[in-house]
């Protein structure tokens, strides 16, 4: 298999949304943090953009590359990361609306990444963990999520996609 090429984006007038393929986890290493800081880069370029979503399309989102049994990885040692800094950097200024849809289970490190964005959407079985590895018993609901503040709001799976459409309807006709 050839996974040369991870990310792809799909433009709509003027709403870019970035797909991030993954196999079994999105790898969160520095080559493919700074391939989506890059993308993010060129995005930020053109002022004809006003919203750019960045969505999975499987069912982790941002679970760093890692040896699950290596110790000597913390969540602070990635937080604390030039790399991870970055992104999150990328994210919160960028010039147009930043929203991230999560689907499927999300770490203590993806929560700390989806602070970056201007609005973050969960699905209603998205898990969350206050831990680095995911562990089904310290897991809790996107609704719970939602009520700590981690995400903006939890849309039902099947609602996801009018949901976002409603969103950038909403935002092109404010905007104009």
């Amino acid at each position: 298999m050839n996974y040369q090429s991870k990310i792809h984006s799909i433009r709509k007038n003027n709403v870019v949304t970035i797909y991030v393929p993954n196999f079994c986890l999105n790898e969160l290493s520095q080559k493919f943090t700074l391939d989506i800081i890059n993308t993010l880069e060129k995005i930020n370029t053109d002022t004809s953009i006003d919203m750019v979503i960045l969505r999975t399309v499987q069912e982790n989102y941002f679970l760093p590359k890692f040896p699950i049994d290596d110790k000597s990885f913390s969540a602070n040692k990635i937080l604390k990361s030039d790399y991870f800094i970055k992104l999150t950097q990328m994210i919160q200024n960028m010039r147009a609306m930043t929203v991230a849809v999560i689907e499927g289970t999300a770490n203590f490190i993806s929560s700390s990444f989806l602070k970056a964005y201007d609005l973050s959407y969960a699905t209603e079985n998205t898990a969350f963990t206050n831990k680095l590895n995911i562990n089904s018993s310290e897991l809790f609901s996107a609704k719970q999520a939602e009520d700590l503040g981690l995400i903006t709001r939890v849309v039902p799976t099947d609602k996801i996609d009018i949901t976002l459409d409603y969103l950038i309807n909403t935002y092109t006709v404010e905007d104009e």
